[in-house]
């Protein structure tokens, strides 16, 4: 039988006052084990949020570090001529195939690349024997000789202010798009485990897969604006400044269209204020008489056909 609500109160009461010690043995260690499963839950919840921000704080310092370069370091220019090289030798290697003959060697592919990266056509000398390691070194001179004549046009001092502003300017720009992609994956990885994988281990590989593509667009962009980057002339200047002037008043005279045709609109828009004004001021119509109206001008139309 159901012991009655009061009646369980008033026994509960009875039992334990307010602020009493609970001091049953069953009772105490139940809680001592809840508390501990918390405990547990809430340290390995803080030990995976360590382990996942470990990936990010590697990354972190090495993009420092590079930053710190470009920032301190006297001789910046070695620094980007090791990009170039890089990049150089990725494109000679995609193509030069050991196992094959280098008659089969697709230079007009390396010779596509390396005018988009360095802005400047690739000239091959007739004379050059064709080896991996002497197309290299032909792309390598050719680089050298392009960046050598972008500082001479330039000023060596200026240029190099050119080369770390540009430089941070890019990496900042790039770091950011990882960390925005880097936030992406870190918010779906967990639905990895669905798939009977470790989500630390697959956001720890996919994060360096993205974190090498982000350094290869640092060493990317950086070369291709250095090597693009030159000095205007004047009649260059003075037709920008022509167009520009040009721009300028071409938009003045959009803006005074724009504003032409508000004022039209506003015109009506006042007419019809008044319209409505002067309706307003007019009795209203009554409904059963505009229907009778309406159907006396019916059947009259239809008795003249």
């Amino acid at each position: 039988q159901a012991i009655p609500i009061n009646l369980a109160k008033h026994v509960s009461d009875q039992l334990l006052k307010d602020g009493e010690v609970i001091q049953h043995s069953m009772i105490t260690k139940s809680i001592e084990r809840a508390q501990k499963k918390v405990e547990e839950n809430n340290f390995g919840i803080r030990k995976r949020l360590l382990e996942f921000d470990d990936v990010m704080n590697k990354q972190r310092h090495i993009v420092y570090k590079m930053r710190q370069t470009f920032l301190f370091e006297e001789d910046v220019r070695s620094e980007i001529l090791s990009m170039t090289d890089d990049l150089l030798e990725e494109s000679v290697l995609s193509i030069c195939d050991d196992k094959g003959k280098p008659m089969d060697w697709d230079l007009e592919k390396v010779s596509a690349r390396f005018e988009f990266l360095l802005s400047a056509p690739l000239e091959m000398p007739d004379d050059m024997e064709l080896t991996a390691q002497n197309l290299f070194d032909h792309l390598r001179e050719e680089a050298r000789r392009l960046y050598q004549a972008r500082v001479d046009d330039i000023g060596a001092e200026q240029f190099e202010g050119l080369e770390r502003g540009i430089c941070l300017q890019l990496i900042d720009r790039i770091w950011k798009q990882h960390l925005l992609e880097m936030d992406h994956l870190k918010e779906g990885i967990g639905l990895r485990a669905h798939g009977q994988k470790n989500p630390l281990h697959e956001y720890q590989r996919e994060g360096f897969v993205l974190f090498q593509r982000m350094l290869d667009n640092v060493r990317e962009d950086v070369v291709r604006h250095l090597y693009s980057v030159r000095v205007f002339t004047e009649e260059e200047v003075r037709a920008f400044e022509r167009a520009e002037r040009a721009r300028r008043e071409a938009a003045e005279r959009n803006m005074a269209m724009v504003h032409d045709t508000a004022s039209v609109m506003a015109d009506g828009v006042a007419q019809d204020g008044k319209a409505a004004r002067k309706a307003e001021r007019e009795p209203p119509k009554n409904p059963d008489q505009e229907r009778e109206r309406l159907k006396a001008a019916r059947k009259k139309r239809r008795r003249k056909k």
